[in-house]
């Protein structure tokens, strides 16, 4: 397993990547859910494979190719059928799925920092320095919102969850993901994030899903396979990516 020491001139790129990849789009995600439901965060969070490509190709100078253009403008089309009946609902889940959204760019541009990073350090390096940086900037905002709350069980079994699982695993192969296959590829990954968020919250807590929002998520996802369109033809690289963690 690599563990490359990284070089002083790197942290501020590494700090970078915590607050878009970690402290950012998380606080957002927590915000917006306080007004709409996690099958639709869900079904938004699928945008990131197209806020990935596009800047990629703006502010990276990412090649595309004309499959992915048009995946490109079906994956927006899909993200406005999908957010277009909630934004005219109400003005609270309007803003919560502006913050999703927002979310949704802060991953597109995080997939592109990490990158180099990965490729010169290795992931454990990189992905302890994005957390440290995330926690940093975090905390004060935990230590505020704790004040008059009351400790509960089933809470820190929840945080444990997403600290564990959703932050420290998925993170780790993401970001070998990320390393072996590059930021457009790896967004690949995001293809099951929808089906996920929609199954468990259907089960779980009883949420129920617009025809608008299926449809949308949808095309998304259609959108997301031009888009992504090299990642289909190279073979399945999900199944390499923890093979990554350890080289």
């Amino acid at each position: 397993m690599q563990r490359t020491a990284i070089d002083k001139s790197d942290w501020l790129r590494v700090g970078a990547v915590g607050m878009m990849w970690m402290a950012i789009p998380f606080t957002l995600f927590a915000l917006a859910q306080r007004s709409i439901n996690s099958s639709l965060a869900g079904m938004l969070d699928a945008g990131t494979l197209i806020t990935t490509l596009i800047i990629g190709v703006v502010f990276f100078g990412s090649p595309i190719i004309r499959s992915q253009i048009v995946g490109v403008a079906v994956g927006l089309v899909g993200l406005l059928v999908i957010s277009g009946p909630e934004v005219s609902a109400s003005g609270t889940r309007a803003l919560g799925v502006m913050l999703v959204l927002a979310a949704v760019v802060a991953f597109g541009v995080s997939g592109h920092l990490a990158a180099p990073l990965l490729q010169n350090y290795g992931v454990l390096p990189v992905i302890r320095g994005a957390l440290l940086a995330a926690t940093i900037v975090a905390a004060p905002y935990g230590v505020i919102a704790g004040v008059g709350s009351e400790f509960d069980w089933n809470s820190l079994a929840a945080c444990a969850a997403l600290g564990i699982g959703g932050t420290g695993f998925a993170y780790v192969f993401a970001s070998a993901l990320n390393r072996r296959v590059g930021s457009i590829r790896a967004s690949a990954s995001y293809y099951v994030i929808p089906v996920v968020s929609v199954v468990m919250g259907a089960v779980f807590l009883d949420e129920t899903i617009s025809a608008a929002a299926v449809v949308g998520t949808a095309l998304v996802l259609v959108g997301a396979v031009f888009a992504t369109t090299t990642v289909v033809s190279e073979g399945d690289e999900l199944l390499i990516a923890a093979e990554a963690v350890f080289e």
